[in-house]
């Protein structure tokens, strides 16, 4: 038995990938900016405001390497206690805080790199809390105005 190759002949052209028309065609990131919510809570806040007396809870809390979180915590009831939201409630929350605070951060980038809405082209958002259909980056440009 005799092996057999194959040989393709190609110019080195065909191998090399096509040039891009010029620099400006790369996408680029130009700035990042943060926002966050109004309030912010200590972790001992947070456990003293919920009521949490549970000693492995308090320590999870406290021990944890997070010292501050920023939240929109529920509305009270008529006693002064946080009142247990319905879905409908936290969907409706996620939403609204979730688009001004995603407004707010794309406004401070603008700001920060001297640029305006209209010249962004493409808009990205991701979240890791809570379920949003339509997405922030559908509810979003609506919503930034600069």
């Amino acid at each position: 038995m005799t092996a057999s190759t194959i040989e393709i002949e190609r110019p080195d052209d065909e191998l090399r990938p096509e040039p891009r028309s010029t620099p400006a065609a790369l996408p680029r990131l130009l700035g990042v900016a943060t926002a966050n919510p109004p309030n912010r809570y200590s972790q001992r806040e947070l456990l003293d405001l919920l009521n949490i007396t549970d000693a492995k809870i308090r320590g999870v809390f406290l021990n944890g390497g997070i010292e501050t979180r920023y939240l929109t915590l529920p509305p009270r009831d008529h006693e002064g206690a946080f009142r247990i939201e319905t879905q409908g409630e936290l969907l409706a929350k996620h939403r609204t805080q979730g688009v001004r605070t995603g407004a707010a951060a794309v406004r401070a980038c603008l700001r920060r790199i001297g640029r305006d809405i209209r010249d962004v082209r493409y808009l990205v958002a991701v979240t890791t809390t809570g379920f949003l259909t339509p997405g922030f980056s559908a509810l979003s440009p609506t919503s930034i105005r600069c």
